[in-house]
């Protein structure tokens, strides 16, 4: 939706692939009046100017010896990639500087200001949507967010009137910049406070903010800067307060927007963009494991979800037929075990609308033959298996690319054992681990097991969490043993014998 200039607002080159290559040459080459800025990424050397050539510009870098690169778990690829990238700085044949960051507050103010409530339909649609003006802002952003979501379809390629607002609420179709028109409007006429950002998936590209270049400006998200969350206009499966994950750990050009009677400017600058906290995504729940008719079990488990964590869920379900809407709420059960019987179940809170309000809650019973095990006159209670399936690191190779995590996140797992009447339980020590590391004082990532044994009962403890969407790679083997301790817990098992 921002301003066009062919390749000129920025063009990255990739050097690096998964083949080791002997030796890489960029050459560069414009007239003299054409000046370009560079960038290099990854190692890659800097573009430097020969000056022998007066007739025109030639900037070149060689890397020898590039090696190979492979794809890695918890990593971005492409970000990790030695690359160059440039844009057209100035010309010195016109008047024209680069200054692109500017030219875009510019666009958004202009299209925001463009827009007419009256003759172009926001105040009318403002009034379908009954937005309850008395309550919060963020009750009102989640409204207006949800109505329009709902009832006009982002389209990322389309005719160019679809960035017109009266014929985008006429079709129920909008591109871009449509939908930021709307959007903003709608938010003006609400007097709610807020500011446009750019960014890039971090996936892709890691923000430079030294680097003015328009390979950054992508993705558009709306800012709140009394409440500091940000909406997606565009993404279905987002909503108010948790925009798409890849677009948040990295920095992002704010343009914030000052009215000066008619007219309207922006002004920009570039900014990093928070992730939601830990405590914002926690997959928590508790399960209670049944031993009163050995060697048989019976188990329920009351599991709650939220925020990225249930994204997934909640989008789909809202979606899915009913035959394939009970498969996907199965399996937010019987991924701790496959071959589980599933007698009880219920699922609420399903819809995106849920999403980032009201956790994913899963209550259910069921029984399963994985958990407990006859040995002799014991039995072996697989403790570790209650948690379900845990992820394994184990990387042979040196790691070259830094750790990336979708998204700041918890594991909260409690596992009760009602201990039937004459026995007791053994090997206890085993529950026990505590593999944490802290940064700066505070807490970093670790995964901690502890129990407390009453009377007949057994509780067990688990907790996972992840406070950072990035590590570096002198970090990698911090990171691989938190992943691997949750991996051990799941093979820890206790042993049940009479008294």
């Amino acid at each position: 939706m921002y301003p066009s200039g062919l390749r000129t607002n920025g063009v990255i080159y990739r050097i690096q692939t998964d083949v080791f290559k002997r030796e890489v040459e960029v050459i560069n080459i414009t007239p003299r009046n054409l000046i370009n800025d560079f960038k290099s990424f990854n190692g890659f050397p800097e573009m430097l100017k020969d000056e022998e050539f007066e007739d025109y510009n030639r900037y070149s870098a060689i890397m020898e010896n590039v090696p190979e690169l492979k794809e890695e778990k918890y990593a971005d690829y492409n970000a990790g990639r030695a690359a160059v990238a440039y844009y057209l700085k100035e010309n010195t044949a016109t008047s024209y500087t680069a200054d692109y960051y500017t030219k875009v507050s510019k666009y958004v103010a202009k299209s925001l200001s463009s827009v007419d409530p009256k003759k172009d339909g926001t105040k009318k649609l403002l009034a379908k949507i009954k937005v309850d003006r008395s309550a919060d802002v963020e009750t009102q952003i989640r409204t207006v967010e949800n109505y329009v979501k709902r009832e006009i379809k982002y389209m990322s390629k389309g005719l160019d009137d679809l960035g017109v607002v009266k014929t985008a609420i006429s079709k129920r179709r909008a591109n871009e910049i449509g939908l930021i028109k709307i959007f903003g409007n709608i938010f003006d006429q609400l007097d709610i406070q807020y500011e446009v950002v750019y960014s890039c998936d971090r996936g892709d590209l890691l923000f430079d903010k030294e680097f003015e270049c328009g390979i950054y400006i992508d993705e558009s998200m709306f800012y709140f800067p009394t409440e500091k969350k940000y909406l997606s206009p565009t993404s279905a499966s987002s909503r108010y307060g948790y925009p798409p994950n890849q677009y948040a750990g990295n920095y992002g050009y704010f343009t914030r927007f000052i009215q000066l009677g008619d007219l309207r400017s922006g002004l920009g600058k570039t900014k990093y963009i928070t992730p939601a906290s830990s405590q914002a995504s926690v997959d928590n729940f508790v399960l209670t494991l049944n031993l009163d008719k050995l060697p048989a079990s019976s188990s329920t488990i009351e599991r709650q979800i939220t925020s990225y964590n249930a994204l997934t869920y909640q989008f789909i379900l809202d979606l899915v037929d009913a035959e394939n809407k009970v498969e996907i709420q199965e399996s937010l059960i019987n991924y701790i075990d496959a071959d589980m019987d599933i007698t009880k179940m219920e699922v609420t809170n399903t819809s995106i609308e849920d999403f980032g309000i009201s956790p994913l809650t899963i209550t259910g019973e069921f029984s399963s033959k994985t958990f407990v095990q006859k040995a002799g006159n014991k039995y072996l209670i697989n403790v570790g298996k209650m948690i379900g399936p845990q992820a394994e690191m184990y990387q042979e190779e040196k790691r070259k690319l830094p750790v990336s995590n979708q998204f700041n996140k918890q594991y909260k797992r409690k596992l009760i054992i009602n201990i039937p009447v004459g026995y007791m339980v053994d090997n206890l020590d085993s529950l026990i681990m505590n593999i944490v590391y802290d940064k700066d004082g505070e807490k970093d990532m670790g995964f901690i097991s502890t129990y407390e044994l009453e009377k007949n009962q057994l509780i067990i403890m688990c907790k996972e969490y992840y406070n950072r969407v990035n590590y570096t790679v002198d970090e990698y083997s911090k990171f691989e043993k938190v992943i691997n301790a949750a991996a051990d817990f799941n093979k820890v098992a206790i042993v049940l014998k009479k008294k």
